[in-house]
């Protein structure tokens, strides 16, 4: 009698769930095929069933690209109720990956108390970030006789200029 399972089949799957915690950048392709479809039938399947990913991805993007403008008003709008402490998480278009690396966030604070409360905070679930200066002399990278500010600060400290914007 065969109703289509096979425990070659189990193991393949527990193995690709397994490999689900697989480190990013790390990809396993499996071919299977349920006894008694034929392989276009299991192609056709297997096209479906992906076709998930792309019409997400573009989703998302979507939701990203209309959501980020309205974030500097999204912070003006939290500060005018005079809150006890704005938390803005951002990766200050890759200055601090440059400074830190990849594993480990940037964090600027005005106040250390409150600074070290986050980050130990942090280790708590498992981030990990680290303490960077706001070098007030550096803010003269930023200004402009044109307008308030430009919008980047040159080569060097990239990551500083960045958090003083």
């Amino acid at each position: 009698m065969d109703i289509g399972f096979t425990l070659g089949g189990a193991i393949a799957l527990a193995i690709g769930m397994g490999l689900q915690n697989a480190p990013e950048g790390f990809a396993v392709s499996m071919p299977m095929r349920r006894a008694g479809f034929s392989r276009f039938k299991s192609w056709q399947w297997g096209q479906l069933s992906a076709i998930v990913e792309p019409i997400f991805a573009v989703i998302g993007a979507a939701i990203v690209i209309s959501v980020y403008p309205i974030l500097p008003y999204a912070l003006a709008f939290a500060a005018e109720s005079n809150p006890d402490l704005i938390c803005d998480i951002a990766t200050l278009t890759g200055a601090s990956y440059v400074a830190l690396g990849l594993d480990v966030g940037a964090v600027f604070s005005n106040n250390k108390d409150v600074e070290s409360k986050f980050i130990e905070a942090a280790k708590n679930t498992y981030e990990d970030f680290h303490s960077l200066p706001l070098y007030s002399k550096y803010r003269k990278l930023i200004d402009s006789d044109l307008a308030d500010m430009k919008n980047t600060g040159g080569r060097f400290g990239g990551a500083i200029t960045a958090a003083l914007l």
